[in-house]
């Protein structure tokens, strides 16, 4: 009998209340968070051409104008170059990762050798 009750002619509520994601949507999945530091070298450096960093843009312009032809060049030049320019080595390591995920950068004959797309 819902004639005395309070709640007569009121829709009634879910049991559970939906919880909102991080993405907007419902239910009970929570996203990870996303990591604002994916692009450390970038958050640390200056804006350089585009959407890259100035260390980026770096690094980009000595894998595409260094190394030989099959090998591309090394990780360890670039730093070493790429510091006496006034970048950190870590950035240059970083911008090198980043770079290689973002499919600007390819590895050649190890881990430790890299060509630009470009």
């Amino acid at each position: 009998n819902t004639k005395g009750s309070k709640n007569a002619g009121q829709p009634q509520q879910p049991q559970q209340q939906q919880q909102q994601n991080q993405f907007g949507g419902v239910g009970g999945f929570n996203a990870p968070a996303v990591n604002t530091n994916l692009n450390s070298a970038m958050a640390s450096d200056g804006q350089g051409s585009g959407d890259f960093s100035t260390v980026q843009t770096a690094v980009i312009a000595y894998f595409t104008n260094n190394g030989s032809e099959e090998e591309g060049a090394s990780i360890n030049d670039a730093v070493k170059s790429l510091c006496a320019n006034g970048h950190h080595d870590q950035a240059v390591r970083e911008a090198v990762e980043f770079l290689s995920n973002e499919g600007h950068l390819y590895s050649t004959i190890d881990d430790e050798h890299f060509k630009s797309t470009a």
